[in-house]
């Protein structure tokens, strides 16, 4: 099959240099990193050669950065002038109100703090680093209430067959709910004080609630301290933006995680 193949190249060839330049190896690892990370999809079992890989390479930067330059750059500068998150020193100032002289447990606070913005009022909104998973489980059932044990490992087969493209889109899924919410009800998000033991800072959660007459609504309603709806479009835009940059941010660890220890630490099973 391989003689076949080259056979077949040599023959497109115009020049000696063309035939002098010719690669036919297989794409490198590097090569089938960087096609996942920009066309997202896996290339580990793909039969590619590394021409054709760097020109899937080149084409898709030419294109995505010919397409998004300018857009990207106004945005980018928009969110810097626009939004801005708390420097490590105003956030240890914050976390102060809240611990006291517990520096340990100030110091923890802010490096765990991955995304923050204050809002109109004062109050700040971010999200605490968020875990990686790495495990990925299929229940099933013997008794009727859920899938069969043949069905599950039927799914775990054609998780593991492409455990790379889920492993991202179960760890960012998370923010994707959160965006979508966002969507659907950005007339109806609810704050509560993040600390209800504490007094005297400006921490707070987020809420989105599809109806006020839920059991969730009544409950948050009944137990948050400070509960309150979010009525500053200018917030609901702000809020919106922190998801967004907090799931780069997320991202960019997923990509990390994989580029340090590939596969090797995925895992998929069933339970029952």
């Amino acid at each position: 099959m391989g003689l076949i193949r080259i056979i077949t190249a040599t023959c497109n060839l115009k020049t000696k240099s063309d035939m002098e330049n010719m690669d036919f190896g297989s794409a490198t690892p590097k090569q089938r990193w960087a096609l996942f990370c920009l066309t997202k999809k896996d290339y580990r079992n793909v039969v590619i050669s590394k021409e054709e890989a760097s020109e899937i390479i080149s084409n898709y930067k030419q294109g995505k950065n010919a397409k998004n330059k300018g857009e990207n750059k106004a945005n980018k500068q928009g969110k810097e002038c626009k939004y801005r998150e708390l420097s490590n020193e105003e956030l240890k100032s914050e976390f102060a109100k809240v611990w006291g002289n517990d520096a340990r447990m100030v110091e923890h606070c802010v490096k765990n703090y991955t995304t923050n913005v204050r809002l109109s009022n004062g109050a700040i909104i971010g999200f605490d680093k968020k875990r990686i998973e790495t495990e990925f489980w299929v229940g099933y059932s013997d008794c009727g209430q859920g899938i069969s044990y043949d069905e599950a490992n039927r799914r775990i087969e054609d998780i593991r067959s492409n455990i790379l493209q889920h492993f991202m889109q179960n760890n960012m899924d998370y923010h994707k709910r959160l965006l979508k919410k966002c969507e659907d009800n950005r007339n109806s998000i609810w704050i509560c004080d993040r600390y209800d033991a504490k007094t005297g800072h400006n921490f707070v959660n987020f809420y989105f609630f599809d109806s006020e007459y839920s059991c969730d609504f009544e409950r948050m309603k009944r137990f948050a301290k400070n509960f309150y709806k979010l009525e500053n479009s200018e917030d609901i835009a702000l809020i919106k933006w922190a998801i967004q940059e907090d799931a780069q941010k997320f991202e960019k660890r997923l990509n990390a995680y994989i580029k340090r220890f590939g596969i090797s630490k995925l895992r998929c099973s069933s339970y029952w």
